[in-house]
């Protein structure tokens, strides 16, 4: 469970004990950015505003379905994205990754393309939730706003992408609802993703690998499940205090239990289903090996056996 909830950079850990794949997961809003981690490159799409301006919703689930399908043919199982974050001025510096200023096209297209995605068995994180409008010291800010204003309009677009599209999964932001960060917010988290909204899947942070404030502590009592970090940090003092604590271990198996049914409902499992019976298969090669094996062992204990015999007729012809 540490391994899993505590180092999710890009990807969801393997579990033999339930069986349970390794996955991979990959930005983007774009397309499939693999390059940027070292992987493949893969399709380039137009900008989201681009995509938000042909007011086509058939025209973005054939996208999804494209993004989707190169996620499929390189082994990816999540999709960092689409990002829905509002354009609150036109020099934010993440705009090309989100649709527009206005919630309702925005949401409409983001369910169009999620709905896409998601046909081909690949999970999406809308990001970032919520009100990360910006790219510059975005790290910890405070954003202070109404309820009211959140929900008509930058709660909007993950309200219809989870409720209309299906959506799964959220990567939630770096910034704080007022002076708590929103991945420990259990109003947001679960609340109303969970609660209102009905999302089933799970929510990973942003990068933490630098985040001290972005506690994994505070944050899986708030709602978030796993940390997008390549490091094991756990970013609390009172850590080395909570091992086999029992509300912590609870918090913990809530976590997994979520991580486990995004992933069980993905393309990571193509090929099982509930009938699916699993046996050790052995290849002929292998065996090959093994009867080798057998042979020189059986031809070495009676190597040994012939020279100690020879050694004691020796002995007793002296």
């Amino acid at each position: 469970m540490v391994n899993t909830i505590t180092l999710g950079f890009h990807n969801t850990a393997a579990c033999e004990t339930v069986s349970k794949a390794a996955t991979k997961d990959e930005n983007g809003p774009q397309g499939l950015t693999a390059s940027l981690t070292g992987g493949k490159s893969a399709m380039c799409y137009t900008s989201e505003d681009v995509m938000a301006a042909t007011m086509n919703t058939e025209l973005m689930e054939d996208v999804g379905r494209c993004i989707g399908n190169d996620c499929l043919d390189m082994g990816y199982s999540g999709l960092y994205g689409p990002g829905i974050n509002m354009h609150r001025t036109p020099y934010s510096g993440r705009n090309f990754e989100y649709y527009s200023e206005d919630p309702f096209v925005a949401g409409t297209i983001c369910t169009a393309e999620t709905k896409g995605i998601q046909s081909k068995g690949v999970y999406v994180y809308l990001k970032h939730v919520a009100l990360n409008d910006s790219e510059s010291s975005r790290r910890g800010v405070n954003t202070w706003l109404t309820e009211q204003t959140a929900r008509e309009i930058y709660l909007e677009v993950a309200d219809k992408a989870i409720i209309d599209g299906g959506a799964w999964c959220v990567m939630s932001g770096f910034n704080r609802w007022g002076a708590q960060w929103c991945g420990e917010n259990a109003n947001l988290m679960n609340g109303y993703l969970r609660g209102e909204a009905g999302m089933r899947g799970m929510s990973i942070t942003d990068f933490s690998g630098l985040s001290q404030y972005m506690d994994v502590a505070d944050g899986l009592i708030g709602g978030s499940d796993i940390w997008d970090s390549p490091m094991p940090m756990i970013h609390t003092a009172a850590a080395g205090q909570m091992a086999g604590n029992p509300y912590m271990v609870t918090e913990m198996r809530e976590a997994m239990h979520r991580i486990l049914y995004t992933v069980v409902n993905s393309n990571a499992m193509n090929g099982w289903n509930s009938e699916t019976h699993i046996e050790p298969n052995t290849p002929w090669w292998q065996l090959a090996i093994y009867g080798l094996i057998g042979v020189s062992a059986l031809l070495t204990v009676l190597s040994v056996f012939m020279l100690v015999k020879n050694i004691k007729l020796k002995k007793s012809q002296q």
